[in-house]
């Protein structure tokens, strides 16, 4: 192997361990790749498979590109084609998980892109000859590689084709990282979202329960003034008290859960165990002799 090729190599490791951006990552990739191999124009494709279909995601940076660029007059990643169904080479190469060669750009790009101007770019690069290269990870075609080649450099040889299968080997790699990535992302802010909505919920749940506890409150502040008490009333009136203090905790609990990441600090209380224990019990006593 040639020191160029090794140089090249060496470049798109780098590549791919600098960025996990898969944008950046595929475009140096692919334009190195032409570069190396002697390709006069390309283009990547990433596998969607919820949808079953191969959508164009980069063209290669060369004149061919920019050309098929302009004269295409649309968004290239709106460019799709089926691959449980294929209706050409593209999709053909990632169904059958295997590279596919020809000599027409058109058969490799319909209908996505009509024969007019498929042949107006295989005019203007002087491609003669077209191979399709499939990422493979984990045994699942997850991009593809389109390569035009001219009569100069139509010609593979060992030495070529290795490089091309190390090639598509990085760019499967850069692509499962990148994925990867956008996942963990995606999960994160979904993460952080329900987080949020959940702090939203809890203080408004805490300002409506502090209102019907204010009143409470005021109207046990008049009941503890009558003067004509009874053993019967002075247990209700225990018992509400309680409930209440019961109530009052939990809402200065959510209060508290909503402001941990403000790093306030939260005070820790001692809690007699037995009055806790005995408080219930008397909770449940009531309950059980209102139903006899």
């Amino acid at each position: 192997m040639s020191q160029k090729s090794i140089d090249s190599i060496r470049k798109i490791t780098k590549e791919i361990t600098k960025s996990i951006d898969l944008e950046d990552t595929i475009q140096a990739i692919v334009d190195e790749m032409a570069s190396t191999l002697g390709a006069k124009g390309g283009a990547f494709f990433l596998v969607d498979k919820d949808n079953k279909i191969v959508r164009s995601y980069k063209l290669i940076s060369t004149k061919v590109g920019n050309f098929a660029l302009k004269i295409i007059g649309k968004d290239i990643r709106s460019l799709i084609t089926p691959y449980d169904k294929p209706l050409n080479n593209v999709g053909l190469c990632v169904k059958e998980k295997k590279i596919i060669i020809g000599n027409t750009l058109h058969d490799f790009i319909y209908p996505t892109v009509n024969k007019r101007i498929a042949d107006s770019i295989q005019k203007m690069g002087r491609i003669t000859k077209l191979i399709s290269l499939p990422a493979i990870m984990h045994d699942e075609v997850i991009g593809e590689v389109l390569l035009g080649f001219d009569k100069k450099g139509e010609k593979f040889d060992k030495q070529k084709s290795e490089l091309m299968g190390i090639f598509v080997d990085q760019v499967a790699i850069a692509i499962n990282n990148a994925l990867k990535y956008q996942e963990l992302e995606k999960r994160y802010e979904e993460m952080i979202n329900r987080y949020e909505h959940e702090k939203i919920l809890a203080a408004m749940i805490s300002h409506e329960l502090r209102t019907p506890l204010s009143i409470i409150a005021s109207y046990l502040d008049v009941l503890n003034d009558i003067t004509i008490k009874n053993e019967l009333y002075n247990d209700s009136i225990e018992n509400i008290t309680n409930a209440y203090n019961r109530m009052h905790k939990i809402v200065n609990t959510i209060i508290k859960t909503t402001q941990i990441d403000k790093k306030e600090q939260i005070l820790k209380t001692p809690v007699k165990i037995n009055e806790w224990l005995v408080n219930i019990i008397n909770q449940f006593t009531d309950r059980a002799k209102s139903k006899n």
